[in-house]
C-alpha cells in the first residue's frame, strides 16, 4: 500500500511539474497549478523523504532510527540551507550538491559491501539515490521560494527541473531491477516483460494526455496583428500590404506596457533604465522627428503615418491613434511589443519590404493591466511571476530574438549581413547589448539602450552623460568584442591586444620621403575590420562619414589638415569628394532627396563605402611649408554624424536648443597615427598605431 501511494504521490508530482515546464498558457488551471505544485510538492517530498529512509533501512536490514529525530534534523538543515541559498546562491548550492554526493555515496557504500543479492544491493542503491535526488529537489525548491531576484533564479530552476528528471529515472529503475532479476525463474521473462509493456503504455498515455493538454491550451487563438514595414505610401502598396484593422483597445493598450514590467523589486529596472534613454525609445521625439512627420502627413495624407509606425512608434499602428504628437511627451515603443514579436520575414522579391507578427499574450498580460488604464501587477500576480519566472520568461522570450533577421526587420533597408562570415562573425545583439557595465552602466546583464553612431537624438533632447557613452562606444573607447572572438582581435606588433575596439583598422602608408618645401603623398588604408556590416549603414540623404587628416612638425604647428568644420559645423565647400564615404538618394522626380522625405525615394546610389573584410584607400598629397620641422605626427580619423548639417539646419530651424550647438556631434569610428622622420634622401620610417 505504502508503495503504491508513493508511486501515486511521484507521479502526481511528477506531472504537476511537467505542466508547469511545459505550458506557458496562464490559464486559470495553469496558475492554479503554480500554488499548487510547490506546496503539494513540499508536503509530498517531506513525506516520500521520511518513506524512502524506512525504505533504505529495510534493505540495508540497519538497527530501527528514531524517525522523528532524524526527519526533524533533515528538514531543519534542507529549509536552513535553502534559505541561505536564496540569498547566496553560488555558495550554498555547490555545497547542496558536495552533500547530496557525499551522502549517497557514504550510505551506498555499506549497501554494496553487505551479504545481500546483487539484484537487491543494486535495487536498494536505486533507492538512496532517489532519496538524494528528492532532497536535493526540495533543496533548491526551498530556495526558489524566498528569493526575489528573479534573474538570479535560471540555474536553480534548472538544477530543480533536471534534478526531477534524475529522481522520476532513479525511481523507474529502481523498480525494473527487481522485475529483471526475477528474469531467470520459469516464465520470468515473460512475466518481465508484460509488466515492461504495461509500464511503457501508461507511461505513453500519461504524456501524451499532458502534452495534448499543453497543446490545446497554448495554442488558443488570440489576437494576431500582421504588419507589412515599408515606406511605401498605402495608396500605393498591394492589398496584402495595407495595415490591418487595430487590435482591440484594450489589448493595444497591453501591447504599449512598459511600467509594470519594472515596478517591482528584482524585476526589469536595470532593463528599464536602458530603454527609457534608447534612441528606438525616443527618436520620435525629437523636433526634426515631429516636423518630419507633420510634413508626410500635409504631402501624402495622415492614414500615411501608419508607413513609420512599425519601426518607430508602433502603438499607432495597433491601436489606429493616428496622433503623432503623442510621442512628444510619451515612449515610442514599449517592452511589450518588442517583446511579442512572433515572427518575421522579408518580401519574396521587394527588397523594400519586410513583414512581422505581433501575437499578444493576452492571458498573461492581463495579469500587468488594470480595467483602468493604469498597468500594475497586484501583489498576488507578482507572487505567481515569482514561483514561475522561467515561464514568465517564456512568454517574452523566443529564439527569434538572438537571430539577426529580429533585428533587421527594421533594419534591412540600411544595413545588410554580409556575404562571406569570415571565421567569425559577431550578430547585432553581441556587438549592441553588450553587458551594461562595460556601457558604464551598473550590472551585467544585457544592455537594453542598444549604443550605435546615432548621437543626434540624446544631443537634441539634452542627455549629455548618453552622447559622452556613445561616443565613447563608436571611437572604440568600449571594448564590445564577444568574449570567445578574442582569439582573433587584431594585435599589436608586441602581441599585445588593443584595449579598445577596432571597428576600422587604419594605417598609414607613406609614398615618398617628407622635405620642406617639396610635394608629400602618403595613403591612408582603410580596413573594415569590427563593423560587421558595410560603413556606413544609415539613410545615406542624412549621414555623414568623411576623412579628417592633421599633419604636425616638430613644433606642433598644424603644417596640413583636411576635413575640419568650420564655425558653422560644415565642411570647407572644397572638401574632395573622393575622401567621402556614402552617396545619396534620388525622389520620384529624380531630384536629390532632402529632408528625409522617405515616402517618396526612388533610387538610392552609394557612391563609396567599406563592406565587412574589404579595404578602401584615400591618398593625400600636399606641400610640406619650408619651415616644417621634423618628424611629422600624422593622425587620420573617420569622422561621422547621424545628420548632416542641411537637414538639422532644417529640422531644428524653429527649436532653441539654449547653450547646445544646433549639430549632430561628430565623432571618430575608427583613427590611426603615424610619426615620419623627415630624412633627406633616406625613406621615411613610419610608426603606425591608434586604431
Amino acid at each position: 500500500m505504502m508503495n503504491t501511494l508513493a508511486i501515486a504521490v511521484a507521479a502526481v508530482l511528477f506531472a504537476s511539474g511537467l505542466y508547469v515546464r511545459f505550458s506557458q498558457s496562464w490559464s486559470g488551471l495553469y496558475q492554479a497549478n503554480i500554488i499548487f505544485h510547490p506546496a503539494f510538492g513540499l508536503a509530498a517530498t517531506l513525506w516520500l523523504i521520511v518513506f524512502y529512509i524506512e525504505h533504505a533501512r529495510e534493505h540495508t536490514g540497519d538497527a530501527p532510527v528514531r524517525r522523528g529525530a532524524g526527519s526533524r534534523a533533515l528538514v531543519a538543515g534542507t529549509l536552513a540551507l535553502g534559505a541561505l541559498c536564496a540569498y547566496w546562491p553560488r555558495p550554498f548550492l555547490a555545497l547542496a550538491c558536495v552533500l547530496c554526493a557525499f551522502g549517497f555515496w557514504f550510505t551506498t557504500r555499506r549497501m554494496l559491501a553487505g551479504r545481500l543479492a546483487g539484484a537487491v544491493k543494486i535495487a536498494a542503491a536505486g533507492w538512496q539515490l532517489v532519496y538524494f535526488l528528492l532532497l536535493l529537489n526540495l533543496f533548491t525548491g526551498m530556495a526558489l521560494l524566498p528569493m526575489q531576484n528573479v534573474a538570479r533564479s535560471g540555474y536553480l530552476f534548472l538544477l530543480h527541473e533536471w534534478a526531477g528528471y534524475a529522481a522520476v529515472a532513479a525511481f523507474a529503475f529502481s523498480l525494473a531491477v527487481p522485475f529483471a532479476a526475477r528474469a531467470s525463474e520459469p516464465g520470468g521473462v515473460r512475466r518481465y516483460w508484460t509488466a515492461a509493456r504495461a509500464a511503457i503504455v501508461v507511461s505513453a498515455f500519461f504524456a501524451a494526455g499532458l502534452f495534448a493538454l499543453v497543446s490545446l491550451e497554448d495554442q488558443v487563438p488570440g489576437p494576431v496583428y500582421n504588419a507589412s514595414l515599408s515606406t511605401i505610401p498605402i495608396e500605393k502598396r498591394a492589398p496584402e500590404d495595407k495595415f490591418p484593422a487595430p487590435l482591440p483597445a484594450d489589448v493595444a493598450e497591453m501591447a504599449q506596457m512598459s511600467q509594470s514590467c519594472a515596478e517591482n523589486p528584482g524585476c526589469h529596472q536595470q532593463e528599464m533604465e536602458d530603454f527609457l534613454i534608447s534612441n528606438h525609445n525616443l527618436s520620435v521625439r525629437t523636433p526634426y522627428f515631429q516636423k518630419n512627420l507633420r510634413m508626410l502627413k500635409e504631402e501624402i495624407g495622415e492614414e500615411n503615418l501608419l508607413i513609420c509606425a512599425g519601426c518607430h512608434y508602433p502603438y499607432m499602428m495597433l491601436s489606429g491613434n493616428l496622433d503623432y504628437e503623442y510621442y512628444k511627451t510619451n515612449n515610442g515603443f514599449s517592452c511589450v511589443y518588442c517583446h511579442q514579436i512572433g515572427s518575421v520575414r522579408k518580401h519574396a522579391s521587394d527588397k523594400r519590404i519586410t513583414y512581422l507578427t505581433v501575437e499578444p499574450h493576452v492571458a498573461h498580460l492581463k495579469m500587468f493591466y488594470n480595467a483602468d488604464g493604469n498597468p500594475r501587477i497586484s501583489k498576488w500576480n507578482e507572487l505567481l511571476v515569482k514561483l514561475n519566472p522561467t515561464g514568465h520568461g517564456r512568454v517574452f522570450t523566443r529564439p527569434l530574438y538572438f537571430k539577426d533577421e529580429y533585428c533587421q526587420v527594421c533594419h534591412e533597408l540600411q544595413i545588410k549581413t554580409p556575404k562571406f562570415a569570415g571565421l567569425q562573425r559577431n550578430t547585432c545583439i553581441r556587438c549592441h547589448m553588450q553587458p551594461r557595465r562595460l556601457l558604464g552602466f551598473e550590472g551585467a546583464k544585457m544592455n537594453h539602450y542598444f549604443p550605435g553612431t546615432n548621437t543626434a537624438v540624446p544631443h537634441t533632447l539634452g542627455l549629455h552623460e548618453v552622447v559622452d557613452m556613445v561616443q565613447a562606444w563608436v571611437r572604440g573607447d568600449i571594448d564590445s568584442s564577444a568574449p570567445d572572438a578574442k582569439f582573433w582581435t587584431l594585435r599589436k606588433s608586441s602581441g599585445e591586444r588593443s584595449e579598445r575596439a577596432v571597428w576600422l583598422f587604419m594605417n598609414i602608408e607613406p609614398q615618398s620621403a617628407p622635405r620642406p618645401g617639396e610635394r608629400f603623398s602618403f595613403n591612408v588604408i582603410t580596413t573594415n575590420t569590427g563593423i560587421d556590416h558595410q560603413f556606413p549603414s544609415a539613410p545615406l540623404d542624412l549621414v555623414e562619414a568623411w576623412l579628417h587628416v592633421r599633419v604636425l612638425d616638430a613644433t606642433g604647428s598644424t603644417v596640413y589638415e583636411l576635413g575640419a568644420l568650420d564655425e558653422n559645423f560644415r565642411l570647407a565647400p572644397d572638401y574632395p569628394e573622393q575622401h567621402r564615404l556614402g552617396g545619396y538618394m534620388l525622389d520620384s522626380q529624380n531630384h536629390l532627396l532632402i529632408q528625409n522625405r522617405v515616402w517618396d525615394i526612388q533610387k538610392k546610389i552609394i557612391l563609396r563605402n567599406i563592406m565587412p573584410y574589404e579595404s578602401v584607400k584615400d591618398r593625400i598629397e600636399f606641400t610640406l611649408p619650408e619651415n616644417a620641422r621634423g618628424p611629422l605626427r600624422v593622425t587620420a580619423s573617420w569622422m561621422y554624424r547621424k545628420l548632416n548639417q542641411d537637414f538639422v539646419d532644417w529640422g531644428l530651424e524653429d527649436t532653441d536648443m539654449g547653450d547646445l550647438p544646433k549639430t549632430a556631434p561628430a565623432t571618430v569610428v575608427g583613427d590611426v597615427t603615424a610619426t615620419l622622420k623627415m630624412d633627406s634622401g633616406k625613406t621615411p620610417h613610419a610608426m603606425p598605431g591608434g586604431n
